[in-house]
């Protein structure tokens, strides 16, 4: 699968090393036919955070060998990336000899300081385009594996009839729900006398409902079992991370009772972390219980806090339009891929 990083970092100049490294004919022949172009002499550095270089540095074994004909040389990877949109690649030397602890290294086709016009100090941003192989899928619930909107919408109405409140349709419930508003706050009129109390009062209705709904109208998307199943014999490891409420073990109930609980290894919900979606804490929960690096993992959502958390974890990011969100949505949150139901996972993932 193919994910965008993001990093910024501050420009600097480095020692004078990279001008050798760019001019040696070996590396320029094998940057030509890998990355596909001739590296400027010289190297853009640009400092980075610890925790960002620790990342880089985890991954870069992804990236292309730039393979030395003479052992006295070090060979490197390089992975493709692009410094404030133009072309460029980074550069990852053998750990025993990376000069700079805290630096991304990256060479260019062009002087990237004279084609930005930019100078030591000054904050870039590159973009690195990584090709790997997940080692965990990891899914939202509602919406995604779980058609749950009507139980939201009869919920929502259902309350309103009962405190004297005018219906809403199902697409202002939609709206209010694809934004992640609290809907009590937003769909209630501003100028209500005892308007506090009254939403309180939404709230405890809505609570009593919610449980009956859930039984009676949540639904497993019909393509859930058969992708589960293609996923699992691939030696993919597969779990559930939700903010929503596991009251009486229902979330479990409803998986068991659609045959998919046995596919997953994990379930993290809002009671398992302090920070909530689109706080990174359930991801990086979940992948630590999976045992797998949260940078190894792809997340499948339906709303734009899914996205949010998945990149502020570093997963690669999969936005499904069964639920809340808009293909408009995912692309301005720059979703690593965006598909109509999980059946698109198949081709996404290369399953057999």
């Amino acid at each position: 699968m193919k994910k965008r990083l993001w990093i910024e970092g501050e420009l600097y100049s480095g020692k004078g090393e990279g001008a050798f490294f760019t001019h040696l004919d070996w590396v320029r022949r094998q940057m030509q036919e890998k990355i596909g172009f001739d590296p400027y002499p010289g190297t853009v550095n640009i400092r980075v955070p610890t925790e960002e270089l620790f990342f880089l540095k985890q991954i870069s074994a992804e990236g292309e060998r730039l393979i030395p004909p003479d052992p006295q040389f070090c060979e490197a990877r390089v992975m493709k990336a692009k410094i404030e949109g133009l072309p460029a690649a980074a550069v990852f030397p053998a750990e025993d000899v990376w000069i700079y602890k805290d630096s991304l290294e990256l060479m260019a086709p062009t002087c990237i300081r004279d084609a930005l016009k930019i100078r030591d100090g000054d904050i870039v941003k590159v973009e690195l385009e990584r090709s790997f192989e997940p080692r965990a899928v990891i899914f939202d619930l509602d919406g995604t594996i779980i058609d749950s909107f009507e139980v939201y919408y009869v919920g929502i109405n259902e309350t309103f009839r009962r405190v004297g409140l005018t219906e809403v349709s199902k697409e202002t419930v939609k709206e209010v729900m694809r934004l992640g508003k609290n809907p009590w706050e937003v769909l209630m009129p501003q100028n209500l006398p005892d308007r506090e109390a009254l939403v309180t009062k939404c709230k405890e209705i809505a609570e009593e409902l919610f449980l009956p709904l859930y039984r009676e109208r949540a639904r497993l998307f019909p393509e859930v079992i058969p992708v589960l199943e293609a996923l699992y014999e691939k030696g993919l490891k597969l779990a559930l991370v939700t903010s929503g409420w596991e009251e009486e073990g229902e979330i479990r109930k409803l998986l068991k009772k659609g045959g998919v609980l046995g596919f997953l290894k994990e379930i993290v919900t809002r009671f398992d972390v302090v920070r909530q979606k689109p706080a990174p804490d359930p991801l990086i929960e979940c992948c630590k219980r999976l045992g797998v690096h949260v940078w190894d993992s792809v997340y499948v959502g339906d709303a734009l806090a899914d996205i949010q958390m998945g990149k502020a974890a570093k997963a690669a990011t999969v936005g499904v339009l069964t639920g809340v969100g808009t293909r408009e949505d995912f692309l301005r949150e720059e979703a690593d891929a965006i598909i109509e139901d999980l059946s698109g996972l198949i081709s996404i993932l290369e399953v057999r």
